[in-house]
């Protein structure tokens, strides 16, 4: 049996067929594709967010999503609020793909006018899941857009002295933003640089400030930049002068070491009263000065050792003004010495603390050197002791010590006291606490030692 061929027409009609049933059969799968993409298109989900989100809904919705404050001296919330209301109040909201978006999680950014304000990213809708693979879609989070990109970030540097207490926005800087130490110091003095150790200045660097910035110190002033803002960083200087001072009064071949530092010549601010003068009768040419050394505007505190002529370190005395006073002495005493100071300073006391007694100038006289000094002094008191108000002392502590022989018929000492004071005026009565103490020298006169001068520790 012969079989047919099919003509070249049959052939081209049949393959024509093929293709139109292919065609119908790909256009109907491709218009199915088209209704499905266009339901599980994500710009849905964001457009009816869009349609439901008004200003103030988006206020919130992002505020709340604002993170942790990342600096104690600001709040992030509080930055937002000021974003919101300078840049996305009043604009129109409005969205874009992010640069991150995918097609298994389409993400979003959303846009007041052309400032950018949040973060939409969505998720398939649980159920939705039809043919293709592809689901509806619903919003999984909004989140704030960080704002702080599309502010002027600042970063304080602040110079201020060891030990002070800065404030940032009323908050306490801690040490963790300590970045320097020894620092130049404004008013560093020539004596300070002389220290072994000095307090110095501390650099506090604290970056990654977008709002209003106060600095302040810790006697409630505001501080004020130093200079103008550099690459982001402002600079701040407490410029003033160091707290600590010192007054210290030494014999002048004693040695005075202030936090290291040996004092000089330079150093010295005045010399004594000569306390031996008119009695080189009785000193024997062993008299000495005293020098008083000071010290002022220092940022480290100062760190006080006296040392003698012979090397022992001297104890210090504190004067009525919160001076120390390193006097010679320590040698053992008598009674009978020892009696003759506490005699003349109850004289003196009961005298001093009372308005005018002529008994009381007697008896104190009876025991001061003739023409001394001191003798003068007293006697010339007299008119003004009319107006003096009765004062009562309670003593908390009193002592009588630094006994130090110049020579057989000549030594000092020291009487120093803290007390409880009532005085008691004609118009009124007053109660203090009082702390003080005087170098006394006493000589050999008349068969007996009497006072010849008198000077405050701090004198």
């Amino acid at each position: 049996m012969v079989k047919r061929k099919l003509s070249w027409g049959m052939k081209l009609l049949i393959w024509a067929a093929f293709l139109l049933i292919l065609g119908a059969v790909g256009c109907a799968v491709l218009y199915s594709y088209t209704g499905v993409y266009e339901r599980t298109r994500p710009e849905l989900a964001m457009d009816a967010l869009m349609a439901d989100m008004r200003e103030d809904d988006w206020y919130r919705t992002i505020r709340e999503t604002v993170p942790e404050d990342n600096t104690p001296f600001e709040s992030n919330k509080a930055l937002f609020d000021e974003y919101f209301e300078s840049f996305l109040r009043g604009g129109t909201f409005s969205y874009t793909r992010a640069l991150d978006s995918s097609a298994a999680q389409p993400r979003f950014a959303v846009y007041a006018g052309r400032h950018r304000a949040a973060t939409v990213t969505l998720k398939a809708k649980a159920g939705t899941k039809s043919g293709f693979g592809r689901s509806e879609w619903e919003v999984e989070r909004i989140e704030a857009f960080d704002f702080r990109t599309a502010l002027t970030g600042l970063t304080l540097q602040i110079d201020a002295p060891n030990g002070y207490r800065l404030f940032v926005n009323g908050v306490a800087v801690p040490e963790s933003y300590l970045t320097a130490s020894d620092i130049p110091t404004p008013h560093l003095t020539e004596l300070e640089r002389r220290f072994d150790i000095r307090a110095g200045y501390l650099r506090y660097t604290i970056p990654g400030l977008y709002g209003n910035v106060t600095v302040t110190g810790e006697d409630g002033a505001e501080i004020a930049p130093s200079g103008a803002i550099e690459n982001g960083v402002c600079p701040y200087t407490v410029d003033i002068y160091g707290p600590y001072s010192f007054r210290v009064k030494a014999p002048a071949d004693a040695t005075v070491t202030v936090s290291g530092a040996v004092l000089t010549e330079a150093d010295v601010d005045h010399v004594c009263k000569d306390i031996f003068a008119g009695l080189d009768d009785f000193t024997d040419g062993n008299a000495y000065t005293s020098l008083v050394y000071t010290g002022d505007h220092l940022y480290t505190k100062p760190e006080i050792t006296v040392v003698d002529s012979n090397g022992r370190e001297m104890a210090p005395l504190v004067g009525g003004d919160g001076s120390l006073c390193c006097l010679r002495g320590g040698d053992e005493v008598p009674d009978e010495i020892r009696e003759a100071v506490n005699t003349f300073y109850s004289r003196y006391m009961d005298y001093a603390s009372h308005s005018l007694n002529r008994a009381a100038l007697g008896a104190l006289l009876e025991i001061v050197v003739p023409q001394s000094d001191l003798y003068r002094y007293i006697r010339n008191s007299a008119d003004a002791m009319y107006w003096a108000s009765d004062t009562e002392l309670s003593y908390d502590e009193f002592s009588i010590d630094h006994f130090d022989f110049i020579s057989d018929r000549c030594f000092t000492c020291t009487v120093h006291y803290s007390a409880s004071a009532t005085s008691q005026s004609w118009y009124s009565e007053s109660s203090y606490d009082t702390e003080n103490g005087y170098q006394l020298v006493f000589v050999m006169y008349n068969q007996r030692w009497q006072a010849a001068a008198m000077v405050g520790l701090d004198g």
